[in-house]
């Protein structure tokens, strides 16, 4: 049976600034140590990080924070626990900090904001208390599913399962290459799009809030995080399933497995970019974040 009762972050899921220094610190110590007490496996450790990915920037960010399509019940279960397994935060977490973003972008209240100064933008607001203060009662209504709560009530037993199957499986090797050294390449290629594509590049269309969001199009963000680099046009457009549309040559990962999993069925009513008459480029209005 599923509990079903309301959830608020701090008495589930979640994180804490104190489990996520220790959390971090253990990671990137065993990440180091990896390359000198196993053998690599950069191809397995790639592909991990590829799938982590795309739980993170289909599942958490286009889907659920979002709502870019639609899909099944046992899709979104899916989604939610491959997200889980990146261990950034929790589902609940996760999707409440982002629609803050949304909100705030790049005022004195967005959290991980340039304008807090690198270390601040990039890792450092993991390390503050006061982000989980602020917004641990905000649990988005949306995600009352009986099978979303069950994944964030067993958010950590889950990444342990993950992992004794890999040592059952593998071996330490195996808990290292294809669990230690992902985990820590989605946490840097997600964290950096904090800063960098909201520091650096193009700035083609406003976006919301007016005259504070600086989201920037970063061609290597994109390349590096599977198209979300492509950061100006999500934030003019945040429910768009697409975000690299503004020219013909912002290639976008992410997009391209959600067409594949559109073509099979898995997912549907995609939020596009409206086809216009005459139109080469989509005209350059923010929309409210969803």
């Amino acid at each position: 049976m599923y509990d079903t009762r309301e959830p608020r972050l701090e008495g589930h899921g979640g994180r804490r600034a104190l489990s996520a220094q220790l959390g971090m610190l253990l990671a990137h110590l065993l990440f180091a140590v990896s390359w000198f007490v196993v053998t690599p496996d950069l191809v397995g450790s790639l592909l991990v990080w590829f799938v982590f990915q795309v739980g993170v920037w289909a599942g958490y960010h286009r889907y659920f924070t979002h709502r870019s399509y639609k899909t099944h019940p046992w899709f979104e279960l899916v989604l939610a626990v491959v997200g889980c397994l990146a261990s950034q935060g929790g589902l609940f977490w996760w999707v409440s900090l982002h629609r803050h973003h949304h909100r705030t972008a790049d005022t004195e209240e967005d959290f991980h904001s340039p304008v807090h100064g690198f270390w601040r933008s990039y890792m450092g607001w993991l390390f503050r208390n006061e982000v989980d203060e602020r917004i641990k009662g905000d649990v988005p209504p949306d995600l009352y599913r009986p099978h979303l709560l069950w994944v964030e009530r067993n958010d950590v037993r889950i990444r342990i399962a993950y992992a004794a199957s890999l040592a059952l499986l593998f071996g330490l090797p195996g808990v290292l290459n294809y669990y230690i050294v992902p985990l820590v390449l989605c946490w840097h290629t997600s964290l950096g799009t904090n800063y960098f594509a909201h520091a650096i590049g193009s700035h083609p269309a406003e976006c919301p809030p007016r005259g504070s969001c600086a989201a920037r199009n970063n061609a290597l963000v994109a390349l590096l995080d599977l198209g979300e680099g492509w950061h100006n046009n999500h934030h003019a457009h945040p429910t768009y399933a697409h975000s690299g549309f503004y020219r013909w040559y912002q290639l976008d990962i992410t997009y391209l497995v959600l067409l594949v999993l559109e073509q099979l069925g898995v997912i549907w009513d995609v939020k596009r970019r409206p086809r216009r008459p005459g139109q080469s480029q989509p005209t350059a209005v923010g929309l409210a974040a969803a």
